[in-house]
């Protein structure tokens, strides 16, 4: 069985769990999907990650995974929201004309802080630009990653289970 369709069972099983809740109701975290439904951590975070994209649960870091609100799929309302994309990717750039022109035109040479950006002097370009340059230059830069994940991230993941989880 393949890890996609492993995930994919498990999101069928917790689509049967959300519908015997209610909406707000918080699932059981992920360590203990993990261990009731005995895989991996990242077919636990898969498996979320799917039913999120459907809108059938709201995930809050440091919080939680919980019940969606549930909605009609023909009024429109059943996909997810991702309106706070919009908001959070967009230009940073705040127009404080209104506030800065009573005090005149900012001295020669300053740096305005009013985006949620590093102003372009302040970014260290050229430090970035050789790390990037050495990562690349790697004979392994360009090569996937292990199906079976990376031996230090499995070793930590083991770590942080306990008991007898072997990074195997």
């Amino acid at each position: 069985m393949n890890d996609s369709s492993t995930s994919g069972e498990l999101a069928d099983s917790l689509r049967a769990l959300l519908a015997r809740l209610s909406p707000g109701d918080r699932l059981p975290s992920s360590r203990e999907l993990t261990k009731e439904y005995r895989v991996g951590p990242a077919t636990v975070a898969r498996a979320i990650a799917a039913l999120a994209a459907e809108g059938a649960v709201v995930t809050r870091p440091g919080s939680g995974t919980y019940v969606a609100r549930r909605t009609r799929l023909d009024d429109g309302a059943g996909t997810a929201d991702t309106s706070w994309q919009t908001v959070a990717l967009t230009d940073r750039a705040v127009d404080t004309h209104l506030i800065a022109d009573p005090l005149g035109p900012p001295p020669a040479g300053t740096i305005t802080m009013d985006s949620g950006y590093v102003h372009r002097s302040l970014q260290p370009t050229r430090a970035l630009s050789a790390a990037m340059a050495r990562a690349a230059r790697r004979p392994d830069a360009w090569d996937r990653a292990p199906a079976g994940g990376l031996t230090a991230l499995r070793t930590v993941f083991a770590r942080i289970v306990g008991g007898s989880a072997a990074p195997e």
